[in-house]
């Protein structure tokens, strides 16, 4: 791409209003827009315009988006394409959207995120090209303004890596200002406890010229992140290796959504598994207590009748459990009524102030004029229930339990936090304890059926599985917060009516 075009970019979508959206957004962010509503005339453009990027619409009325992808990728293999789309999961049956110069973008689209996705892609595809410009040359600090004012974090090292440039945008990213970091040796100020990919990464650019992937690293304030990295070899006129200018873009929150879409997926084949698994062991128990009680029937003596109320409880007691993972599977609506959350809420407080121990204190903050949710009253009573039956045993020491009720709102950059949640009003639920908290290596496998922390036959691990199960099929979703030694917090978001009439906070 032509240095003339970089203020170009071409927007390619069949719908007036997108393409107007974008149009005027990219004007305040001063770039030029080139519209297209269709495939040919997007391949148009491109050749004439030259546009620093491309925003794609994979849905348009002259061909799928892909074949434009194809063709641009053909025509210009480093121009960044970004990919908007309302299916989250393109990429994994397509994996041509996940080449390195692109990246994709889930409907209703984030100005806020497109516009540091757009200006990271631009900055690092012409990085690509001038990888071979000699660092801290007149033409380095001809670009000094502009790299002070990226909202990447741009870094110069030496060979010996002593960090030499710092911007502005790694004073944001990191925490040190270019005063504290510059001089210091960039492995030990960002990967304190060392790191085998630091130097992987280093000697693939030594020998390579350029190295992309991702590092996780440690800001000034002890907080780890991932980092999308772009490393390039910078050499001297005799064409020695002299320094490495290092891009890095910040991409946490997108992995940590990534994680929680891979695990409601898992959470989903699980269920799938564990509804067939109950229905096959169903149908087995079913003939078992027929026949027991029929055995009662015919063998009325008293060690008879001791040894078949032994069997009838045991058979029982797994048709009970398989209901648990029935309701985990599948969702288990019930009756649907019209819920009054406070009267809701009230029931559950009645049943577990009887059962904590003195050394736990109950707390309730219900928020006045809760929103009505339509419902099945003894199971969402049961789940409160359920998770305070959790945080009591999260505390065996004594602590605080706190019940909360309000109503939320979630926009829709909220909603993107949750990868089961679409905007709209909702009734927040959350069960909240002081007790030893979560470790993060099981924090993923809570909802798992028949996992649990509790000793042989203390629990066969459903709890929190039947939780889940009632949630999802009251269409709601649920959170879960927790450090070690900090307690946990477990919070249902449920839709309230759209008729009911309710003030709302903001999330």
């Amino acid at each position: 791409m032509s240095t003339g075009s970089q203020n170009k970019v071409l927007i390619i979508a069949d719908e007036l209003l997108i393409r107007w959206t974008l149009a005027e957004a990219l004007r305040g962010w001063g770039y030029q827009p080139v519209e297209a509503g269709s495939a040919a005339t997007a391949l148009a453009l491109f050749d004439s315009e030259r546009p620093a990027a491309a925003l794609l619409d994979l849905t348009l009325p002259d061909g799928f988006g892909l074949d434009a992808l194809r063709e641009i990728n053909r025509r210009q293999p480093d121009a960044p394409v970004i990919i908007i789309t309302t299916n989250p999961f393109a990429g994994e049956s397509n994996p041509d959207l996940y080449r390195s110069a692109c990246e994709l973008l889930e409907k209703p689209i984030n100005l806020a995120r497109l516009r540091d996705v757009l200006n990271h892609r631009i900055r690092q595809a012409a990085s690509s090209m001038d990888r071979k410009a000699p660092l801290l040359t007149e033409q380095w600090r001809g670009h000094a303004a502009l790299l002070e004012h990226a909202s990447d974090a741009v870094i110069a090292r030496d060979l010996q890596d002593c960090i030499i440039y710092w911007n502005k945008g790694a004073e944001r990213y990191y925490g040190w200002t270019a005063e504290e970091a510059l001089g210091a040796n960039i492995e030990r100020l960002l990967y304190p406890r060392g790191s085998q990919e630091f130097t992987e990464a280093r000697r693939a650019t030594i020998e390579r010229g350029e190295w992309r992937g991702e590092l996780r690293q440690t800001t000034k304030g002890g907080c780890a992140i991932i980092s999308e990295c772009h490393w390039t070899l910078v050499r001297d006129d005799a064409g020695n290796p002299q320094s490495i200018v290092v891009i890095n873009y910040d991409i946490t929150e997108k992995k940590r959504l990534e994680a929680r879409r891979l695990h409601a997926r898992h959470l989903n084949g699980l269920g799938a598994l564990a509804g067939g698994i109950a229905h096959n062991l169903n149908n087995l128990l079913t003939p078992v207590l027929s026949a027991v009680q029929l055995l009662q029937m015919k063998y009325t003596d008293v060690e008879s009748q001791r040894m078949l109320t032994l069997l009838q409880s045991n058979v029982e007691r797994s048709a009970e459990l398989l209901k648990q993972l029935t309701v985990f599977a599948m969702g288990d609506g019930g009756k649907q009524e019209r819920l009054q959350p406070g009267n809701l809420i009230a029931g559950a407080v009645g049943t577990i102030r009887g059962s904590l121990p003195d050394s736990i204190s109950l707390r309730c903050q219900i928020a006045d004029g809760l929103g009505e949710i339509t419902g099945d009253g003894a199971q969402l009573r049961q789940m409160l229930i359920s998770l305070c039956a959790n945080a009591r045993e999260a505390m065996p020491f004594g602590g605080l339990l706190t019940i909360a009720g309000a109503n939320v709102t979630l926009d829709e950059t909220a909603a993107m936090l949750f990868p089961e949640a679409n905007p709209g009003k909702f009734l927040l639920l959350s069960v909240s304890d002081t007790g030893v908290g979560i470790p993060p290596e099981i924090r993923e496998r809570i909802f798992d059926p028949f996992f649990t922390t509790k000793g042989p036959y203390v629990g066969v691990g459903l709890g929190l599985s039947a939780v889940l199960g009632i949630v999802r099929s009251h269409r709601g979703f649920i959170n879960v917060e927790s450090e070690p030694g900090q307690g946990s917090r477990f919070s249902v978001y449920l839709p309230t009516l759209e008729d009911a009439a309710c003030e709302t906070s903001p999330a």
